[in-house]
């Protein structure tokens, strides 16, 4: 009966018919995954678990990993895909976050502008964004308007320093995420949400009040 439907047409039921509907709906685009089991050319360095951030010490476990919501992680994905052949990558420092570090942080850090009130629209909680930076085709990190974590004018979107070549950086960038799926922040260059972040609640989610929670793209 197959041979009388068009070829992609008897090709898709032949799918049905031999299980691929069960095996793609067993994968939600809303499940937390490592960011370098879907990509391996993205590098990874996550700066809180080490003592290299605005803390001074080490919030993550030494085997924690950088994952992302699947749908989130494809985006990134796109960004790698479309920086790799301009020589260019990505080297991410921080993904999803727990709700425990999210905790710890804001108890350093008690501005929303900066680190979103624990329980609020922070996008890390919600394992939808990501802190990122450019590394050049052998790995090596590029400079960019400030190190990580560092709080003020030097660290906004609107780099505002007279260096070219980091101004060049950053304007790729923020377009190249920009195109594959991300809202930027105003107050740190390196950090990026999914424009779909809507569709992720809290990892879990404590919002009693909603009416408090801090806006999505000043909560980090």
């Amino acid at each position: 009966m197959l041979c009388n439907l068009p070829y992609l047409q008897a090709l898709a039921i032949c799918f049905l018919l031999t299980g691929g509907l069960r095996a793609e709906s067993a994968e939600s685009p809303g499940d937390l995954v490592e960011i370098q089991k879907t990509d391996p050319t993205i590098q990874v360095e996550l700066k809180y678990a080490t003592a290299d951030n605005i803390t001074g010490r080490v919030l993550y476990s030494a085997d924690f990993k950088a994952q992302l919501r699947r749908g989130v992680a494809v985006e990134l994905m796109q960004a790698q895909a479309a920086l790799r052949p301009m020589g260019y990558g990505l080297k991410i420092w921080d993904a999803y976050r727990p709700l425990e570090v999210q905790k710890a942080l804001f108890a350093v850090i008690s501005d929303p502008r900066y680190v979103a009130t624990p329980g609020g629209l922070s996008m890390h909680n919600r394992g939808v964004a990501v802190d990122v930076t450019l590394v050049d085709a052998n790995g090596g990190e590029l400079v960019m308007p400030t190190k990580f974590d560092v709080m003020g004018p030097r660290a906004s979107y609107f780099y505002s320093a007279k260096n070219p070549a980091v101004l060049k950086r950053l304007v790729l960038l923020q377009r190249v995420m920009n195109q594959s799926g991300f809202y930027a922040c105003r107050t740190e260059w390196w950090h990026f949400f999914s424009r779909h972040w809507k569709n992720y609640p809290n990892i879990p989610e404590p919002i009693t009040d909603k009416k408090k929670a801090p806006i999505p793209d000043l909560g980090t």
